[in-house]
């Protein structure tokens, strides 16, 4: 699979249900795929919103953040994240809920 977009509402998941989402998500691209998701802006300083990031870079070898598009209600951006960075199947475990 060369790409994986998402819109999926991570900050309101239950930590388990993130962790084994982000699990799938970091092993359907190709080496060469991508992943592409957004986040509200207001929802990323929450706890959810940081391991939410940190599971991102967790798992994928390269994460940017977009620009904050502020003509979006609420302001979001976008993370897209790069080449799965570590085997998928012993992270859940050690990335906190």
């Amino acid at each position: 699979m060369d790409a994986v977009v998402s819109g999926l509402p991570w900050t309101v998941m239950p930590a388990a249900e993130r962790n084994r989402t982000l699990d799938a998500v970091a092993a359907a691209p190709a080496p060469s795929g991508r992943f592409t998701t957004f986040a509200c802006l207001h929802a990323a300083w929450t706890p959810p919103g940081r391991h939410r990031a940190a599971g991102l870079r967790e798992r994928f070898g390269t994460v940017e953040r977009g620009p904050v598009v502020w003509p979006n209600l609420p302001p979001a951006f976008v993370h897209l994240a790069r080449a799965p960075g570590k085997d998928v199947s012993s992270i859940s475990a050690s990335v906190s809920p």
